[in-house]
């Protein structure tokens, strides 16, 4: 987000400007950490565009101000090309990783979000005496996992008659096949477009 890149992005400019006061005294190492740091808290914050730009522009701040020959791309020592590598390819490898252990998380959220709503489907299913009531608490629990207006299931012989959509209403037919074989819809219909 545009929030996330500019915050990052001063966090960068300050930490610049505070070491610039510096210069000399504090190793090469330590601003590289830092400069780390926030690299990969804007891969946090903002996502791989947002990590991939900050470690680009940290590489060149930390080239141009704080290796010798300052305030220059050019090198007073061959040593601290393996110096600025290393940062650059630290930075690359750390933001990747982080950004792949997020992705993962969100999968895994997800993932234990589904294994909720079976769960309150199976226990809504148990506690129905009837087979008419299992169904009718299994069409509640998706009408309000999904938020719409109406949710209802056509038998196949119902299709035919039944299978129009309500006027003014946005409608999602799903086809429900047991063993191979269809045995109706499940209609969603909302006011609004269905996201599933």
């Amino acid at each position: 987000s545009t929030k996330a890149f500019t915050a990052q992005l001063s966090a960068l400019a300050a930490l610049t400007i505070a070491f610039l006061q510096f210069r000399g005294q504090i190793d090469k190492l330590n601003i590289a950490l830092i400069f780390l740091l926030v690299v990969l808290g804007g891969s946090a914050a903002g996502g791989r565009a947002l990590g991939l730009t900050l470690a680009a522009i940290a590489y060149l701040d930390f080239h141009y101000y704080f290796v010798e020959r300052y305030d220059s791309l050019v090198m007073a020592k061959p040593l601290d090309w393996l110096v600025l590598v290393a940062f650059l390819v630290t930075s690359l490898v750390a933001e990747q990783l982080l950004t792949r252990a997020l992705e993962r998380a969100d999968v895994a959220r997800l993932r234990a979000e589904e294994v909720e709503r079976l769960a309150a489907l199976g226990s809504e299913t148990l506690h129905a005496g009837r087979a008419e009531d299992a169904l009718s608490r299994i069409l509640d629990v998706i009408r309000a996992e999904l938020r719409v207006d109406r949710c209802d299931i056509i038998a196949r012989g119902d299709i035919a008659r039944r299978v129009e959509p309500w006027p003014d209403a946005r409608t999602f037919v799903i086809p429900l096949i047991v063993r191979g074989r269809p045995v109706g819809l499940l209609r969603l219909t909302d006011s609004a477009p269905i996201a599933l």
